[in-house]
């Protein structure tokens, strides 16, 4: 009924089974998420925010991309207004 905690001669494999969690994790976020150029699938700003806050990319060069990506707003890199209602129609 209840779940099993783990007992004191079962720490040390437990220890060593959630220590792969964070690798295992984080390449299934890149396998998921990052694209073959180093962006990501989302080009939101809170997508890299979190992958860089949790170290989720792989690797110094696409960091510096997704650096660059939020130094930058995201209206430039879609070569849009950023808010398109109000260049059209001003304020009132």
């Amino acid at each position: 009924m209840w779940p099993r905690w783990p007992q004191p001669s079962d720490r040390s494999e437990a220890a060593a089974a959630t220590a792969l969690w964070p690798s295992a994790f984080r390449q299934a976020f890149i396998d998921e998420y990052i694209k073959s150029d180093g962006l990501m699938t989302s080009g939101t700003q809170t997508a890299y925010a979190v992958a860089l806050r949790f170290d989720l990319l792989p690797g110094p060069h696409v960091r510096t991309r997704a650096g660059n990506r939020l130094a930058v707003p995201d209206c430039v890199h879609r070569h849009s207004p950023l808010t398109p209602a109000l260049s059209n129609h001003g304020p009132r």
